[in-house]
């Protein structure tokens, strides 16, 4: 195997889970961990990473790499240009298709653009990389209860085993059903201090995405609103951020 793609522990993209060594190149440029709350100033910091990588692929012109079009597409998808994201993320694929799998955020955006069944296959052949990511199984059962319907979502939950942060194990079990409360509680009683911050956006977050899925919008919107006013910048509360805007609009 290319040792691009050799394992390693990656803190910077997802908060703390192991990624990939393609995803540790990307977060050189476009992650970032802890700013203000203000949303004029996380826009700032975007679009100063959009504008980076725009300046990079324009310049390189016909020589531009497959990482220079998916670090353009972090940044489009973190800015809310979906459907200009894929387009970059679909560049980079073509000239590199086994980076496919590895390529999640190609997944949210491609849900975010109604594109569920692309997405579904998405996130079925990322668990092959990455088999022990709740975030990554919460994505396909948004995409199911979408391009299907919720009971299908449930049916073909994808497994998730050993996903260290709190609250996963918790999310992974309402995914399958059950009530909030079990992801409120362990925020509350079983983080750090230090962990309580990052578990109240993922709870905030993934409870929006369930309750999106289960086709309640008011829900969805009050929870991915609280995620998004989180102070933390790394690339999925960008996405939340995202996510919450297009919700508020109907998408």
């Amino acid at each position: 195997m290319n040792a691009l793609f050799q394992r390693r522990g990656c803190k910077a993209v997802r908060d703390g889970f192991a990624r990939p060594m393609l995803m540790a190149l990307l977060s050189l440029v476009v992650c970032h961990v802890h700013v203000s709350s203000d949303d004029g100033v996380h826009a700032s910091r975007i679009r100063a990473s959009l504008s980076l990588a725009e300046t990079k692929v324009r310049e390189a012109g016909d020589s531009a790499r497959a990482i220079d079009h998916v670090q353009l597409g972090d940044a489009q998808l973190r800015f809310g240009r979906v459907e200009e994201s894929i387009n970059s993320f679909e560049k980079a694929i073509e000239m590199r298709p086994e980076w496919e799998p590895e390529l999640w955020q190609y997944g949210i955006a491609l849900a975010f653009a109604q594109r569920y069944r692309d997405g579904r296959e998405l996130f079925e052949r990322h668990r092959r990389v990455n088999p022990h990511d709740v975030e990554n199984a919460a994505w396909h059962f948004l995409c199911v209860a979408k391009d299907a319907d919720l009971a299908t979502a449930r049916q073909l939950l994808l497994p998730a085993p050993s996903d260290p942060r709190p609250p996963m194990k918790q999310v992974l079990r309402r995914l399958a059903g059950g009530d909030d409360a079990i992801v409120v509680t362990a925020v509350t009683d079983n983080a750090s201090k230090r962990e309580r911050d990052s578990a109240q956006f993922f709870a905030d977050l993934y409870l929006g995405l369930i309750a999106d899925a289960e086709g309640n919008p008011a829900k969805a919107e009050q929870y991915m609103q609280a995620a998004a006013k989180t102070e933390l910048g790394h690339y999925m509360a960008d996405v939340a951020r995202v996510y919450a805007k297009r919700l508020a609009r109907g998408r």
